[in-house]
């Protein structure tokens, strides 16, 4: 199985092994990709190179697999809602009861892509919340598998940011259900490890808009045997958006690095900058690891301090001196009694690299 990075649609980039089963958008398969290794000093490096062909690997065709007017099952399929390099989802329509879903399926047929889509679906499927999107079947389309899952209207987080930054009470909103979904996975045994705005779908149906995490396809299912299906040594995931200790080693990781990615999404839709650069992932990871990103307030000084607080504590670098849950995280949201950030000395002394645009207090001298 190959390394690979590429670029999503929404402009999100991603890394790992293999070819991606998304449909949110991956990389093409013989496109150049980016290896990030760890070494001995614990830097990183990178290497690009060419992607070695996958064994049973199938060329997508273009337009997908299925056209308008195809029956899949009971479903009559109505148009493409998007296409990546390893799966396409369409808009499909219940025949009988005239109810809408969502049908995602594999166009690069692989033993190690096959296999993450049908967890990717038994994970999504246990995982009933209003803030996460179900995922109702595994099906079969010309010997494909296929995921049924609900039709979101909304659209994604990233296409939304993408248009403005939003009201901050209306960010807020959304954010705290991001962050209630995740909680609900993380009481379940399951990390998320590629979380985003592009992985976040704006569901509308209903009149009120509600937030809900999507694509668990490089999710890991804590203490689940044979659910370690990434090497170790390995980084998975989107760079602007991962982990320092992500990127050394994805199947290590705990909740504290589905944290530190909930801390950048909450730093972008605030400010409407992200913290890290996110067109150098190898800048991006090295600026992480090193805690170097600037301050929010020093981007919207009108920023509540709770807001400020909950970034800081979800950015440090140490997992260790992290916010520890998505209890503690909206605790500080909420500006709970409860809240408990980290130490005031281990925070400072693990933001000390960050650059600021707010000149240092100067206080008179004894």
């Amino acid at each position: 199985t190959g390394e690979w990075a590429g670029r999503r649609r929404d402009g999100t980039e991603s890394v790992g092994i293999g070819t991606s089963g998304g449909g949110s958008g991956s990389a093409r398969h013989r496109a150049p990709s980016l290896s990030l290794k760890g070494r001995p000093d614990g830097q990183l490096r990178a290497v690009t190179k060419k992607s070695p062909p996958l064994d049973g690997y199938t060329a997508p065709r273009g337009g997908g697999v299925l056209q308008r007017g195809d029956i899949v099952g009971r479903h009559r399929v109505e148009l493409v809602l998007g296409e990546g390099g390893a799966a396409t989802v369409y808009r499909v329509r219940h025949t009988v009861l005239g109810t809408l879903h969502a049908l995602k399926v594999l166009h690069v047929i692989h033993p190690a892509l096959r296999e993450r889509l049908v967890a990717e679906g038994r994970i999504q499927a246990r995982l009933r919340h209003p803030n996460i999107l179900a995922v109702h079947d595994v099906l079969t389309v010309s010997g494909a598998p296929a995921l049924l899952m609900d039709f979101v209207p909304g659209g994604t987080l990233a296409a939304r940011i993408g248009r403005g930054v939003l009201p901050r009470e209306q960010a807020l909103a959304r954010f705290v259900q991001v962050v209630q979904g995740v909680a609900h996975a993380h009481a379940d045994g399951v990390l998320h490890r590629d979380l985003h705005p592009g992985n976040v779908l704006l569901d509308d149906s209903s009149g009120a808009e509600v937030a809900r995490v999507a694509d668990f396809g490089i999710a890991r299912v804590l203490g689940e045997a044979g659910a370690r299906r990434t090497r170790t040594g390995v980084g998975m995931g989107t760079p602007a958006y991962m982990a320092p200790e992500q990127a050394s080693s994805a199947p290590d990781v705990d909740a504290r690095a589905d944290i530190f990615s909930l801390g950048v999404m909450l730093y972008q839709l605030t400010t409407g900058q992200l913290p890290f650069d996110d067109t150098d992932a190898v800048a991006a990871l090295l600026a992480a690891r090193e805690g170097r990103w600037t301050r929010p307030e020093a981007i919207v000084a009108e920023l509540p301090a709770r807001v400020v607080q909950a970034i800081e504590g979800c950015l440090i670098p140490d997992p260790s001196d992290r916010l520890a849950d998505c209890g503690a995280l909206l605790a500080i949201l909420e500006g709970r009694e409860d809240a408990r950030p980290p130490a005031a000395e281990e925070t400072a002394s693990s933001l000390l690299p960050l650059t600021t645009a707010v000149a240092p207090e100067r206080r008179p001298a004894p």
